[in-house]
């Protein structure tokens, strides 16, 4: 039986609400969503018939007297999905549950083999990938290195040149699987929501840092304004107009003192003209060098290494605070490789609680640093794939 558009938005705000907010009881649904009693009742009913969902049995922490709710949830292991992620240096991907549990795991590394650029070798990694696995999956999810755009949805929409001839289309008419496509930072925003045992029906921020630069804004429990392309490029805002000339062809944007890219762009050119640097320690071609070496050149006290990275952190600082002047959120996810070092976390939050606000209005945003992984983007995936095959387009 075919859904209207009405059936089919009630049923994903219901599967919505159980996935951000697990377990929850019907009762509080109606409530928080203003669907009917009723209507909650049939349509989870169908759910539990599907197996998309599940009761738990009665909450054993309500206060008031009256008959106990009764708690719903998501079964583990009942439909499995594949999420990936495509970077500059790797691909990576995830086989998981229904519930984003990871069941199995595989990177690969950019190399004289395999070109992370190439969309010929992606279609072979994900094959590859396949083959692997022993489950059917319901869904693709892939997380891009820039924006996926509907109205020209063929290839990534960035200014990266690497990434123009990756041929979405191909991709997709390469698998009789569904594959969804999402910005990666965007992705791991969706993650958080749905996927984490926290729960975040409430306003947050999502803050990557990692080869660029964008934060996501979870606003109302949608991804705020997420077809205007220039929300979010918070790498592109400038913090020191007398600054270095950014790609964009503005003067001191974020992005020119705390991207991956330019810090590693700096780091060479230390590599090359600086005799004391520890860099040199670790490889001979300047050209080599990893992230990982930078913090572990700061670690052992470089101090041009050090400069490099504190100053990164003053302007991620500066940023965040801003944000919060200016956005409503309760909490601030700050991601990438580059919190690693917890010197550089200890670091930003003195420079955020050395910030003042305006008097009268000192409510600050909660600042947590999320743990790095390189399949955290992969999971991202995931999310994108439960999001736009089950929640947003039941069957």
């Amino acid at each position: 039986m075919s859904l209207t558009k009405k059936q089919q938005q009630i049923i994903a705000t219901i599967l919505d609400k159980i996935y951000a907010e697990r377990p929850i009881s019907r009762i509080d649904i109606a409530k928080h969503t203003g669907i009917t009693p009723a209507t909650v009742s049939s349509v989870t009913a169908d759910l539990i018939q599907n197996k998309h969902i599940e009761e738990l049995g009665e909450t054993k922490e309500q206060l008031k007297a009256g008959r106990k709710k009764i708690l719903l949830d998501i079964p583990k292991r009942q439909y499995y999905y594949i999420g990936s992620e495509i970077s500059q240096s790797r691909f990576t991907f995830v086989l998981t549950d229904n519930t984003g549990e990871v069941i199995y795991k595989k990177k690969m590394s950019n190399s004289t083999t395999l070109s992370t650029n190439s969309v010929e070798d992606y279609i072979d990694a994900l094959s590859s990938f396949i083959e692997e696995i022993e489950q059917n999956v319901e869904a693709i999810g892939v997380s891009l290195p820039g924006h996926y755009n509907q109205e020209n949805p063929d290839y990534i929409l960035t200014n990266n040149p690497c990434w123009k001839t990756f041929d979405l289309k191909k991709l997709k008419q390469s698998f009789s699987v569904p594959i969804y496509f999402e910005n990666n930072v965007n992705a791991m925003a969706l993650a958080k929501r749905l996927l984490s045992d926290e729960i975040h029906s409430d306003n947050f921020i999502y803050f990557h840092v990692g080869h660029g630069m964008h934060y996501s804004y979870m606003f109302k429990k949608q991804l705020y304004s997420k077809d205007n392309f220039l929300i979010g490029e918070i790498g592109h805002t400038i913090v020191n107009p007398d600054g270095e000339l950014c790609e964009c062809g503005k003067y001191g944007c974020l992005q020119t003192y705390a991207s991956e890219t330019w810090l590693m762009k700096k780091a060479k050119l230390l590599h090359e003209k600086s005799s004391s640097t520890f860099l040199r320690e670790f490889t001979n071609d300047a050209n080599a060098l990893t992230l990982d070496q930078l913090l572990d050149a700061s670690e052992l006290g470089d101090r041009a290494v050090t400069a490099l990275l504190h100053q990164a952190t003053k302007y991620l600082a500066v940023s965040l605070t801003n944000l919060n002047m200016m956005i409503d959120a309760k909490k601030v996810f700050v991601h990438g490789k580059l919190f690693k070092n917890k010197q550089l976390i200890n670091l930003l939050r003195e420079h955020l609680a050395a910030k003042p606000l305006l008097q009268g209005f000192e409510h600050k945003q909660e600042i947590s640093i999320e743990s790095y992984d390189s399949f955290n983007g992969a999971v991202g995936g995931v999310a994108v794939a439960l999001t736009y095959h089950l929640i947003a387009f039941p069957s």
